[in-house]
């Protein structure tokens, strides 16, 4: 996923992170170039060196959630990168959890990867009306492919 913010104190500097859904990679842009990693902190999350208007250099640590959500620590100080959702969208987006209830461990594969795309997708600068559609839209695939993988493990379970 891919973000872009700017440090309250220096509206200037553009940073754009962008983090590997699978492996959990973030790579950290300042203004267009890469900024400079710093090490890893005592949770072995990677630092970047952002530099500062008065030419130090400060350090930024991403913390993104399962969700979607990602805070941003500039040298200790929070910086909220992406709003949190409402209540009502964690309810409309939760909605393929549901499958937990109809599936045990299938439907609770495919209903927990169909709400957090479809948190991602709520969290997106799309339309709304685009929103809406997408999100329905993901959790019909999400139920029909565990009908699907229902379908084919008791079909194979007869032969």
């Amino acid at each position: 996923m891919k973000y872009n913010f700017s440090i309250p104190q220096q509206p200037e500097t553009v940073i754009e992170v962008d983090i590997s859904l699978w492996t959990g990679k973030q790579n950290v842009w300042v203004n267009g170039h890469p900024a400079k990693q710093s090490g890893q902190s005592k949770r072995r999350k990677p630092q970047f060196l952002i530099p500062d208007s008065t030419g130090t250099e400060k350090t930024l640590e991403l913390k993104p959630s399962l969700f979607g959500e990602l805070t941003a620590f500039l040298s200790g100080e929070k910086i909220q990168v992406t709003p949190p959702l409402t209540w009502y969208q964690y309810i409309f987006g939760g909605f393929p959890i549901l499958l937990i209830f109809l599936g045990g461990a299938i439907g609770g594969f495919f209903g927990i990867l169909g709400s957090i795309i479809n948190y991602s997708i709520l969290r997106s600068n799309f339309n709304l009306a685009v929103k809406i559609l997408a999100v329905i839209g993901v959790s019909a695939i999400s139920l029909l492919l565990y009908l699907l993988s229902v379908f084919t493990i008791t079909s194979a379970l007869k032969l």
